[in-house]
């Protein structure tokens, strides 16, 4: 037969090469990854085995791949003809060992080895062949991992909350979520796990917002996952919590807070199948094999992990269950706990085949509190390091700020001159101190930023273009009630103190605002462009976070405020022919226009460059803050400063209570 020719010609194949006499046609695979190499998770477990099976075959295998697949990984169901093109392509170019290193190629690879009978298929996590005599499934025994690191996160959990992220409920998920439960309760019979599930291995957003939802709503104080992304680890360090990573060694990226990771060794099966093939004896089969394969390991503990060591728990349950694995004895899913099930192994143990297919969770005690799939957030601040001139934006808005800061002080000193009252005093250090909040995102922003620095900084913000915005509203009204839209003056009186009200009253919104978001997670870490390389293989590691506002959140955050410097810029409108030389309408006007044309002309140009990168965005972001920051206390302050330089010579005016009532001049006719 072909295969039997195959088989035999292989084997002459690497008689002969040995001895350098003869060139032979190579064994081609192709690998079907479901994401980049750079996710440093998954795919990049995979091509280290690819790499491992080939390195000692090189004379007799050649291999290619293809990341992120040709299909659209969201779907197990459909069919996609452009899957299928693919595969006929890489046959006709004398491809004949397929790796499909994802259950979610399943509908590719069912239908491709039906239509290829000649060709071989590995389905890695396929639940079925379909009686294909040239496809085979296989998967590793991680769960052994995942109870050895059950026992980790059971003995060193403080709160006694656990949070484990999963992707899509299933098999291959809920068994590890079974035997993971298993050690947690092994040794710490209080301890809780939750579970989120995303629906995808392979969405670092979804990876992202399940973490912090465990983090946030059920204050887990570990987190593990089952998704392919490295988010929820990135997500616990930045949460000064321990976590335990999955498909590589973490540990490389986020240092001692991942006490260790469960890791696939792909390249024991990879080598197994090719094997297989190259000898012509390849027979359709599960391979589901663990530590006592090498399939399966976990990576070197943390420091904090390894304080432990002298244990009795770390000696008697961790090392000793470790070194049982290895030795073959697994008894994880044995004994009273998998009576119900109708255990089919020996001893009273569950099968290969009956944990290889365990789709349903243990509904012992209280293990699942949480399982959902989590709402998408809306970004509402990006950040970036580079390639801006970051330290430009931070040198300006420190110099503006100086120059509020020395405003400040002068309005103190000259608080009796009649520049300062005329244009209150009170809500000119008010609107000055606004100002300086209102610029802290242009010094915060470039830098590593935390769950609590997002909160602070968003915070700093809410309330500083409150105080600024508020002012001015108040300021406005003002001048309307007394002078309403003409230049009649309607001897209204309205008090410095009446104005303070106004604007203490336009503030606390805004402090309910935060107050809500703060309370209920709104605010948050999640993705930006920012990059941090970290070098491993010749490869860049980039991750990335910004601060995110929940969608209800952000339009209150936002909306109020632009609500009031509309409703200014009406009344402004409303007053333009008051009688400049009683009160300020015309700079408050000015200042209030400013704010409106920087807000519309950022509001069109970030809605039309979404998809810009954060250098862009921050740039923009640095301009409109210094801009309308300095643009409207330059027009506050302007008056008081040249009155100054002019020499006022009028007297200090002392007022025991200061009133805006005013008279219009007599006419000189």
């Amino acid at each position: 037969s072909q295969r039997m020719n195959k088989g035999i010609f292989s084997t002459l194949c690497f008689i002969l090469l040995a001895s350098h006499t003869v060139s032979c046609d190579k064994l081609k695979i192709y690998f079907f990854y479901t994401s980049s190499l750079d996710d440093f998770g998954w795919t990049f477990a995979h091509d280290q085995g690819r790499v491992d099976m080939l390195l000692p075959r090189s004379n007799l295998v050649e291999t290619d791949y293809m990341e992120s697949g040709p299909i659209d990984i969201t779907t197990l169901e459909e069919s996609d003809p452009n899957c299928l093109e693919q595969i006929q392509d890489l046959v006709n170019d004398d491809f004949s060992f397929f790796i499909m290193a994802g259950v979610t190629f399943g509908k590719c690879t069912l239908e491709s080895a039906e239509l290829y009978p000649d060709v071989y298929f590995l389905w890695i996590g396929g639940s079925t062949n379909d009686d294909l005599p040239n496809l085979s499934t296989g998967f590793g025994k991680v769960y052994q991992a995942r109870y050895l690191s059950g026992l980790v996160a059971g003995a060193l959990t403080e709160s006694n909350k656990i949070g484990y992220v999963g992707g899509i409920s299933g098999a291959q998920v809920n068994r590890g979520v079974n035997a993971f439960y298993l050690g947690v309760k092994k040794i710490n019979p209080d301890a809780q796990v939750f579970v989120t599930y995303s629906g995808s291995f392979t969405d670092p957003d979804l990876d992202s917002e399940g973490t912090r939802l465990l983090i946030q709503d059920e204050s887990v104080d570990i987190i593990t996952q089952h998704v392919n992304s490295i988010m929820p680890q990135k997500i616990a360090k930045d949460s000064e919590i321990n976590s335990i990573g999955y498909n590589s060694d973490m540990r490389i990226f986020f240092g001692e807070t991942v006490l260790t990771s469960p890791v696939f060794i792909w390249g024991p099966m990879y080598s197994y199948y090719v094997d297989l093939i190259l000898n012509d004896s390849w027979v359709a089969q599960d391979y589901f094999k663990g530590y006592d394969d090498g399939s399966i390991d976990l990576s070197d503990p943390s420091q904090e992990l390894l304080r432990h060591a002298s244990e009795d728990w770390y000696i008697n349950l961790f090392l000793k269950g470790e070194t049982e694995l290895r030795e073959g004895n697994d008894t994880i899913f044995c004994g009273s706990i998998v009576e119900d099930l109708n255990p089919e192994g020996p001893d009273g143990c569950l099968s290969n085949s009956q944990i290889s297919g365990m789709s349903t969770l243990f509904s012992e005690s209280n293990l699942i509190n949480l399982e959902t799939t989590v709402e998408p957030r809306i970004v509402l601040t990006p950040y970036v390091e580079q390639p801006v001139p970051v330290l430009v934006f931070i040198v300006l808005a420190g110099f503006l700020g100086l120059g509020i800061i020395i405003s400040i002080f002068m309005i103190i000193k000259w608080r009796h001159k009649r520049s300062v009252i005329q244009a209150s005093g009170t809500f000119m250090a008010i609107m000055a101190i606004g100002g300086l909040l209102t610029l802290t995102p242009v010094f915060i922003l470039p830098f590593t930023l935390s769950v609590l620095n997002c909160q602070i900084l968003l915070w700093l913000l809410g309330i500083g273009s409150a105080m600024m915005l508020g002012s001015l509203l108040a300021k406005t009204i003002r001048i309307w009630k007394i002078f309403g839209s003409g230049d009649k003056l309607k001897r209204e009186k309205v008090t410095d103190g009446t104005v303070f009200k106004m604007v203490v009253g336009f503030i606390i919104p805004e402090i309910v605002i935060l107050v809500i978001a703060t309370a209920t997670g709104g605010i948050s870490l999640g993705e930006s462009d920012k990059e941090t390389s970290v070098q491993l293989v010749g490869q860049d590691f980039t991750y990335y976070e910004r601060c995110t506002l929940t969608q209800g959140i952000i339009i209150a955050y936002i909306g109020y405020p632009e609500l009031m410097v509309f409703i200014a810029a009406a009344l402004a409108w409303n007053i333009r022919k008051v009688w400049a030389d009683f009160n300020d309408s015309k700079n408050i006007a000015y200042m209030v226009y400013n704010i409106v044309f920087v807000s519309i002309v950022l509001f069109i140009i970030f809605f039309l460059i979404q998809d810009a990168t954060s250098s862009l965005l921050y740039l923009l972001q640095a301009i409109g803050l210094i801009w309308c920051v300095g643009f409207t206390l330059t027009i506050l302050f302007f008056h008081m400063f040249y009155s100054k330089i002019k020499g006022e010579t009028e007297s200090d005016v002392q007022l025991t209570k200061k009133s805006t009532t005013v008279r219009p001049k007599k006419s000189s006719s």
